[in-house]
């Protein structure tokens, strides 16, 4: 069933922004993941004070789903023509996956390669050059 590229987009970006994928991040090739500091005090009564503020209607926080579309905005009509033209539902989500974790990154979007049987495939490569 083909849909709207632009549909499949929001509605994986809506459900992948809970994810928190703490272990996909790929340190062979970027090293060891860089650990976020924890908001102090401060950071912190800020950012419930936008919060409130948001509630009220006084403050607009950033809408990720929002952020993610303006990302394709300048290019929606090109990803369409490509999304139409994949052979097959599996290849279509891929490309929506690829774009989402480009516009979420790694610890919302974990990609179908990203699995055990992959990364023994790598270990395995790295023996043989090895020996």
């Amino acid at each position: 069933m083909e849909k709207d590229f632009l549909i499949a987009y929001r509605q994986n970006i809506a459900s992948c922004l809970k994810n928190d994928f703490k272990d996909n991040w790929d340190e062979r090739r970027f090293g060891a993941e860089n650990q976020i500091e924890q908001p102090d005090a401060r950071q912190q009564i800020k950012k419930s004070i936008k919060n409130l503020l948001a509630v009220v209607g006084l403050y607009e926080l950033n809408d990720p789903i929002k952020h993610s579309v303006a990302l394709l905005e300048p290019n929606v009509e090109q990803f369409q023509w490509i999304y139409q033209r994949l052979v097959d539902d599996e290849s279509r989500q891929l490309l929506v996956q690829l774009i989402s974790f480009r516009a979420l990154g790694y610890r919302h979007v974990k990609l179908p390669l990203n699995n055990p049987e992959y990364w023994k495939a790598v270990e395995d490569a790295e023996r043989l050059g090895t020996s």
